[in-house]
């Protein structure tokens, strides 16, 4: 199970309810997807303020692969046909 946080992602093993790894992220996580071996996550930045930027979580290693600007305020994401979408919202 995969939690967003403040600047982090927990992995929650559901069998004991532990967290078994903490992933630190660019800023504050928004929306999660699980796709094509990785855990998305969109960074929404705090207070208002937009980061733009999708990180990619290696679920094998628990570590950050990647983070590359989307764009102004992503707020949706799903993994589909082998390909991440992400919906943006330019404020």
């Amino acid at each position: 199970m995969w939690v967003l946080g403040a600047r982090r992602v927990l992995r929650i093993d559901p069998a004991t309810n532990s967290i078994v790894a903490t992933i630190s992220t660019h800023d504050t996580g928004g929306f999660v997807a699980i796709g094509g071996g990785a855990v998305w996550v969109t960074n929404v930045g705090r207070e208002g303020q937009a980061d733009g930027k999708l990180t990619r979580i290696d679920p094998a290693t628990n570590g950050v692969i990647a983070s590359v600007n989307v764009g102004a305020f992503p707020r949706r994401l799903a993994y589909a046909g082998g390909s991440v979408w992400v919906g943006l919202w330019d404020a």
